[in-house]
């Protein structure tokens, strides 16, 4: 089973309304791992003065009226989900793919790195990619993550999207995290396979620089990365 955790590889194509033009938009589909769509799903703008929305039947959403060109925290919530908050800057306008990943499906993910989830703790995860745009890509293999401060269960994904305990750095599946942190601040630092990294959802950074990334009580924090 191939488990999608990002923008990247996701099918879907949004047919809801188009953006209305005054500010920034994140527009898309959020998606189960099989590719249909999710209804019911709350999307909220973190520390952003803008209502929340609800994903359609289809999975459709369109949050609008954003600032321009920051560096936001965008959260997807549903009962019976992983709540998830993806880091993001507006100046991107691709669509959103987003796949929400159901608790049976992390809960498998934990067993399979050996761990549980802990109450009150939180989850860093990141998918690594290369290519010349945003509609052809690689996943990159050899890839391994630091944190500071260290803690947390680090894991990384083999070929099928379930963490393997073996593995050191990236798989080919290009994924990986940190089980079970204590909610705060951290920085992430990738390396390896000759190549830096930066993140894809923000212009202000070097490649290699390290990642800042808050972690929330019980919900997974995301970010995609870009690795030349």
């Amino acid at each position: 089973m191939f488990i999608c955790l990002a923008i990247l590889g996701c099918k879907g194509v949004y047919d809801g309304p188009p953006p209305s033009g005054d500010g920034a938009a994140i527009y898309g589909r959020v998606l189960g791992i099989l590719g249909s769509g999710i209804n019911e799903v709350q999307i909220c703008a973190k520390e952003v003065d803008v209502p929340c929305v609800t994903t359609e039947k289809d999975g459709d959403f369109l949050l609008d009226h954003l600032p321009e060109d920051e560096d936001i925290v965008v959260v997807m919530k549903r009962d019976g989900y992983l709540t998830t908050a993806y880091h993001h800057n507006t100046s991107l306008a691709q669509e959103w793919r987003k796949t929400l990943m159901s608790d049976s499906i992390i809960n498998t993910m934990t067993s399979r790195a050996e761990t549980e989830q802990k109450p009150g703790k939180g989850h860093a995860m990141f998918i690594v990619w290369s290519g010349p745009d945003y509609d052809e890509f690689d996943r990159v293999e050899g890839i391994s993550v630091t944190i500071r401060p260290s803690q947390g269960e680090k894991f990384y994904q083999a070929g099928g999207g379930f963490p393997d305990p073996e593995l050191k750095a990236t798989s080919n599946s290009g994924g990986g995290g940190v089980f079970n942190l204590e909610p705060g601040d951290y920085e992430l630092t990738f390396s390896g396979a000759g190549k830096t990294c930066e993140p894809w959802f923000s212009h202000d950074f070097e490649p290699g620089e390290p990642v800042p990334m808050t972690v929330y009580p019980e919900m997974g924090s995301y970010i995609d990365l870009v690795c030349k």
